[in-house]
């Protein structure tokens, strides 16, 4: 149902795109600027009422789930990267590490806790210590949606950290090893976020165990690679606080909890 008013307002966004980089394309153009950011809010304006008429209307579509999340990537990542290609945003890579690395570790917090309460729920009534704690449904939208908001700004922080790498060390791009890590950790935060839209894998409980997992690469990217990997990252290497034993026996623990909570849990991942 292309024809649909709410897929309409959805497609307009990605189209929109050139024009919104072609505003941003000259630094000293204020004017530029100035209607550029008109149309940001413009377009994130169709962000809120493509779904909304869609609900309203019982319009939803299959197309529409699919073209909603990547309307608003391309829009966010389109911006981002214009305003660093032209200099307006220099050496903020790491304040958006920082910033991504608090989000990510409270996301697995959320996540955790979801497996966790999914667990105890399903013996009876929560214990009286955890009364005051979220239902699991609000604990798995909440993981969701900050594992939604994050996911740009650490994309962001990869791209805008290679433009300050080739004026520091003169290249883009090295493949060293906190470069690496960082990627591998979009890709694997990517599979994660559109597994909501892969039919099979959209259950609440393997979101949010693959949630945790994933959180093993933000961990890798930020310390594994300073301690246990060579390269212009690594600030400590042979220091290694963390024993490989160790690392294998927090996978396995990981593994032995998630499998327990999917068979007391199995309609979750079916929803």
């Amino acid at each position: 149902m292309i024809n649909s008013l709410p897929n309409i307002l959805t497609l307009s966004r990605i189209f929109t795109v050139p024009v919104l980089v072609a505003l941003l394309w000259y630094p000293g153009w204020q004017l530029g600027y100035l209607l550029g950011f008109a149309l940001y809010c413009l377009m994130g304006i169709t962000d809120y009422f493509d779904g909304y008429l869609a609900r309203a209307q019982g319009t939803v579509s299959k197309l529409g789930v699919f073209l909603d999340p990547i309307a608003d990537k391309i829009m966010v990542a389109a911006v981002i990267v214009m305003l660093v290609a032209t200099g307006d945003i220099d050496g903020w890579h790491v304040i958006a590490a920082i910033i991504s690395g608090g989000v990510f570790l409270f996301a697995n917090i959320v996540a955790g806790a979801y497996l966790y309460l999914e667990r105890i729920e399903s013996r009876g009534a929560r214990p009286a210590w955890l009364q005051r704690v979220p239902s699991i449904d609000v604990l798995d939208q909440l993981s969701y949606r900050l594992v939604a908001f994050v996911f740009p700004l650490w994309t962001f922080s990869v791209i805008a950290g290679a433009i300050w790498a080739e004026s520091a060390w003169g290249r883009y791009w090295g493949w060293d090893p906190k470069e690496t890590w960082a990627l591998i950790s979009i890709i694997i935060y990517a599979f994660v976020l559109h597994m909501r839209l892969i039919p099979g894998l959209r259950g609440k409980w393997l979101f949010n165990l693959m949630a945790v997992v994933a959180f093993a690469s933000i961990m890798m990217t930020y310390f594994g690679v300073n301690f246990y990997l060579a390269g212009l990252h690594s600030y400590a290497s042979g220091d290694q606080i963390v024993s490989v034993k160790f690392i294998f026996g927090a996978i396995a623990f990981l593994a032995i909890v998630g499998f327990f909570a999917y068979r007391k849990y199995a309609i979750y991942f079916k929803k």
